[in-house]
């Protein structure tokens, strides 16, 4: 605020005082508390627009009368545009739209680099020019820190060299981003962001090479650190029920064989880790690697991928070629609070099938009664209140795969049926001789199918599996 008018706080209030007629003590009062709160949410917003905002809204506060209104006129900016957000922020060079600063770590990072490509794309610019100081990430992109990124080449809707779509303007908290080119967007469908992910992003992709999972195996992504055992706002992690469900029912409705998990070295811990190695001791369970790339690397590559509230697998998911089942949560609350989060952990369930055609989504619902610790949260969620989304792909997949489970018990029946009746003859005539009839075998055929797509396994801990570099690279080491 100094920077701008030194004297800036005396100024508004000797206005404040003029409108309203307190005394000058009073007026600059009023004037520094609405200086306090525009600081706070400058930093909130990132935008320096914020200040000059609220100190109006103070001064309107402290000048109006409830019979007479406003006591002097105050300048009301536009609605916020597209057009606006270009001429306000990226004026300074018409052919690139520039992100200044890092939005955190590297998943958010994904997301201000797609974002500010779709906005150029839509400007009929030509580059995004990336920020200064630090790179996106040294060991995983190819992307030097002040880069400028060429954008001419990637599309988003029907193929490469078709024209974009107008963009449809949004800025949360209603103030233009120019700083980080996160809460100012295009809208985008989910399709049209993995596209544009894939050709635009991937291309820079560092030479990765992980041990790719086969379809028997699913990747977990678990977060550790500030947020693991966050149960509020929009980074609430899921229960362990999630990743319960994943694992014993994500194959088509059956269990996964082996379980590489996905995680940081981070304090705390997430308590779904040790949960998950106690309740599937009947299953292979993989550690994470000895380093963010080669994780990052087992993400991109995977076939069976569960993410979780965090935008590194929200965003790896996006760069993954081989993506086969999906699996997602959505922990937000109901309405969500923050359309950015509902739009950047891509939870729109109309649109995720057509990105993503045998994805699983679950919603985190509402209990009826508050869970009161993190333990009661994490590892005792009631079932009823995890509710389940799935695309009509995994449906036609779970129907097949019960299908098949069904014939082959029914194969067996039958077997051991024509071997009893080879062994002790036919049986007599009005006599019970044991065997099921068809009606029978069919029904214990279909409770059998059942049985098997519901089941769960629960057992005691084992050691725990960790997959270190070497081993990743010696083990059928492929590139994603």
């Amino acid at each position: 605020l100094k920077s701008e008018r030194p004297n800036t706080l005396p100024y508004l209030g000797r206005r404040v005082r003029a409108a309203s007629g307190m005394s000058m003590l009073r007026a600059v009062f009023y004037v520094s508390v609405g200086a306090f709160c525009a600081r706070t949410i400058m930093w909130r917003q990132r935008s320096p627009r914020s200040f000059r905002l609220v100190i109006a809204q103070a001064i309107h506060m402290t000048s109006t009368d409830q019979s007479r209104g406003p006591r002097f006129p105050l300048v009301i900016r536009p609605a916020i545009s597209f057009v606006g957000y270009l001429e306000t922020c990226q004026s300074h060079n018409t052919s690139i739209v520039q992100i200044r600063v890092w939005q955190g770590r590297t998943g958010n990072r994904l997301m201000q680099v797609h974002q500010a490509i779709r906005l150029a794309l839509s400007a009929g610019r030509t580059h995004v020019r990336l920020p200064k100081g630090h790179p996106l990430h040294p060991d995983i992109f190819e992307l030097p820190a002040g880069a400028d990124l060429p954008v001419g080449h990637a599309y988003i809707s029907s193929g490469p060299g078709s024209a974009p779509p107008p963009c449809d303007f949004m800025s949360s908290h209603d103030e233009y981003d120019c700083r980080m080119t996160f809460f100012s967007r295009c809208r985008t469908t989910i399709e049209e962001r993995h596209r544009l992910y894939m050709s635009v992003i991937r291309p820079y992709m560092t030479k990765l090479s992980c041990d790719g999972s086969g379809d028997n195996a699913v990747t977990v992504h678990l977060r550790n650190g500030d947020t693991a055992l966050l149960r509020t706002n929009n980074h609430r992690q899921p229960p362990c029920l999630y990743f319960h469900k994943v694992i014993n029912e994500g194959r088509d409705g059956g269990p996964f064989d082996v379980v590489q998990l996905v995680y940081s070295s981070e304090e705390p811990t997430n308590l779904c880790i040790e949960d998950i190695m106690s309740k599937h001791t009947d299953k292979k369970i993989l550690g994470p690697a000895s380093s963010m790339q080669l994780d990052f690397c087992m993400l991109v590559s995977a076939e069976n991928l569960a993410v979780t509230m965090s935008s590194l697998s929200t965003t790896a998911k996006m760069l993954n070629k081989k993506l086969k089942r999906l699996f997602f949560v959505d922990t937000l609350p109901q309405p969500p609070d923050n359309d950015v989060a509902f739009d950047n952990f891509d939870f729109n369930t109309s649109q995720v099938c057509e990105a993503f055609p045998q994805a699983t989504g679950y919603k985190v619902l509402p209990v009826s009664k508050p869970l009161a610790t993190a333990k009661d949260y994490f590892l005792k969620f009631p079932a009823q209140y995890l509710e389940e989304f799935r695309c009509p792909a995994t449906k036609a997949a779970q129907a097949g795969r019960a299908a098949r489970e069904a014939n082959e018990i029914e194969e067996v029946q039958d077997k051991g049926h024509a071997g009893s009746e080879t062994e002790d003859g036919p049986g007599v005539e009005g006599v019970d001789s044991g065997e099921p009839d068809d009606s029978d075998r069919n029904a214990g055929a279909r409770g059998a199918a059942q049985a098997v797509e519901s089941a769960g396994v629960v057992g005691e801990p084992e050691a725990f599996e960790r997959t270190g570099s070497a081993d990743l690279a010696a083990v059928g080491a492929t590139e994603p």
